[in-house]
């Protein structure tokens, strides 16, 4: 399917936790620059409250450095951020949100 027979404009969202390192926002940028059907936004969280809200906002789901969403400095903590991202994508999953991670 080409751009211009789209429907709806494609949103993605660029999840990032990585501050030192520019790529998700150049890429968010040069997708914005691209075409008006296509657009983007980087956010540096991800949890199963925050997908479910997100519900229908966006078709695309770009992970950059997934393990920075749940590190923290006791193990329980990292559990629990952990289950809250499987939630999440699972949820994102089951709502048609299509799911790629970056591994650099």
């Amino acid at each position: 399917m080409t751009m211009a027979k789209m429907k709806r404009p494609v949103r993605v969202m660029l999840i990032a936790k990585v501050y030192l390192n520019p790529y998700a926002h150049q890429l968010a940028g040069g997708i914005n620059q691209v075409s008006a059907p296509l657009r983007a936004e980087v956010r540096d969280g991800f949890s199963f409250s925050w997908m479910i809200r997100q519900t229908g906002r966006f078709s695309v789901l770009h992970f950059h450095w997934v393990e920075m969403l749940y590190a923290a400095p006791a193990r329980w903590q990292r559990h629990l951020h952990l289950l809250s991202l499987i939630a999440g994508l699972f949820w994102a999953k089951w709502t048609g949100v299509k799911i790629v991670y970056t591994v650099h």
